[in-house]
């Protein structure tokens, strides 16, 4: 009994500590992984951040998240899963890729 009540309160001191760090600008979406507006936080202080497009791709049936640079001139260059790890997808001929959305700047 002891030690199933020491599991507990480890537990549910470990869900308190997992606390999800947000982002309070009404210019990031809140719908996306946290990891992802701490990234969009740090492309708009950049000097030439209004250039950068952050969108969200279906590859293959896998949600990515893709940054598009300023400067790279290639498509799905810096893509990310959903847990913000870079990840390098092969694509084939049979692989489809789809655009979701742009998530990053908001468009009015």
């Amino acid at each position: 009994m002891r030690n199933t009540m020491l599991l507990c309160l480890l537990c549910i001191s470990l869900l308190c500590c997992s606390k999800k760090e947000e982002i309070n600008d009404g210019n990031i979406p809140q719908d996306i992984p946290a990891w992802l507006q701490v990234k969009i936080a740090g492309i708009q202080k950049e000097e030439h951040g209004q250039l950068y497009v952050v969108s969200e791709y279906r590859i293959g049936g896998v949600t990515f998240y893709n940054i598009t640079k300023p400067i790279n001139s290639c498509m799905l260059c810096e893509l990310y899963d959903v847990k913000g790890i870079r990840a390098h997808v092969s694509l084939d001929g049979q692989t489809e890729v789809k655009q979701v959305r742009v998530i990053w700047p908001l468009t009015p």
